[in-house]
């Protein structure tokens, strides 16, 4: 019998097999994803501070973090661009415990949770989502755009 915890399990694991499958080369070096992920976190961060009212964008703590994240942004970009143009020698393949796995794996869940929320304040679903993404990088697999920059390539 079919559990709906089953059935969110089984969409999970399939919008990754999806995303998976529009991965290149760079996908086997642990290091991408996690400065990939770091960037995209910045980006989405960037997106939200520039929706907020001016007066809300003054505030000195918030333009501060702001200010910091995008100098973070730009070096986890330029570090993840190193490695899909094949100019960081070597795969950096993940070799920690496997308590140190599960801490990693903690850590993704937060950011998980810290997504839902998001996507919920945003009137969407992490249904939606996983469908829109992977919508656009089936896209860009497509049209051959998977690397590059930018939302709408």
């Amino acid at each position: 019998m079919t559990t709906p915890e089953a059935n969110l399990y089984y969409a999970l694991d399939e919008y990754q097999r999806r995303a998976h499958s529009t991965c290149k080369g760079t996908c086997k070096n642990i290091d991408y994803p996690s400065h990939e992920l770091l960037e995209e976190t910045v980006e989405y961060y960037d997106k939200f501070y520039q929706d907020l009212p001016e007066d809300q964008r003054n505030d000195i703590q918030l333009r501060t973090i702001h200010a910091a994240a995008m100098h973070v942004g730009q070096l986890a970009k330029a570090r993840a661009k190193s490695v899909r143009h094949g100019e960081v020698a070597g795969v950096v393949t993940y070799t920690g415990s496997p308590e140190q796995r599960l801490e990693k794996a903690y850590e993704l869940g937060d950011q998980l949770w810290g997504i839902a929320e998001a996507a919920h304040q945003l009137g969407f679903t992490l249904s939606q989502i996983a469908l829109l993404n992977n919508e656009k990088l089936a896209k860009r697999k497509q049209e051959d755009k998977i690397e590059g920059d930018g939302d709408h390539r």
